[in-house]
C-alpha cells in the first residue's frame, strides 16, 4: 500500500509537471516584444518572476500568485502542487519521512520554478505587447517607428 501511495504521489507530481508545460510566446509575439526592445521603449511588467520562482518553493504557491494576477489556467498546477503537499505531509506525519516524498516534492521544485519564471517573464511580454499594439501607447509605438532610421 505505502508503495502505491508512492507511486500515486511520484506519478500526480509528474503529470503536473509535464501538464505545467509553458504557453510560449508566439512567433508574432516574439517579433512584437523584439521590436518594442529595439524601439527603447520601456516594459510593462505585470508580475514579479522572481516572487514567482521563490513561491513555487510551496509547491503551487508561484502558480497561484501567477493565477491570480492573470492566468486562470495556472489554478490547475497551483490546486495539484497544493493537493501533492498536503499529502506528502499527510503522509510524512503518519508514517515518518520517506524518500518518496522528497521525490515528489523535488519534482515539483524542478519543473515548478523554472515553469513560473518562464510563464511571469511571458505575462510580461504579453502585457507590454498589449499595451503598446492596442492599448494607450499605441501612439507612443507608432512615433518611434516613424522617428527609427530605415535599415542600412
Amino acid at each position: 500500500m505505502k508503495k502505491l501511495v508512492l507511486l500515486v504521489l511520484i506519478g500526480f507530481t509528474a503529470i503536473t509537471a509535464m501538464g505545467c508545460a509553458l504557453h510560449p510566446l508566439s512567433d508574432e509575439e516574439r517579433w512584437q516584444i523584439r521590436e518594442i526592445r529595439e524601439l527603447g521603449l520601456p516594459e510593462k511588467p505585470v508580475v514579479s518572476p522572481l516572487l514567482a520562482g521563490a513561491l513555487n518553493v510551496i509547491p503551487g504557491a508561484g502558480s497561484a500568485y501567477l493565477a491570480i494576477n492573470g492566468e486562470p489556467w495556472q489554478a490547475v498546477p497551483a490546486v495539484i502542487g497544493a493537493w501533492d503537499l498536503a499529502g506528502t505531509l499527510n503522509w510524512a506525519s503518519q508514517e515518518g519521512p520517506q524518500a518518496g516524498q522528497f521525490i515528489s516534492l523535488s519534482m515539483f521544485w524542478v519543473w515548478g520554478i523554472p515553469s513560473a519564471i518562464a510563464e511571469a517573464n511571458a505575462m510580461n511580454a504579453r502585457a507590454t505587447i498589449k499595451f503598446y499594439f492596442a492599448g494607450p501607447g499605441k501612439e507612443e509605438l507608432e512615433r518611434r517607428r516613424r522617428s527609427k532610421p530605415p535599415p542600412r
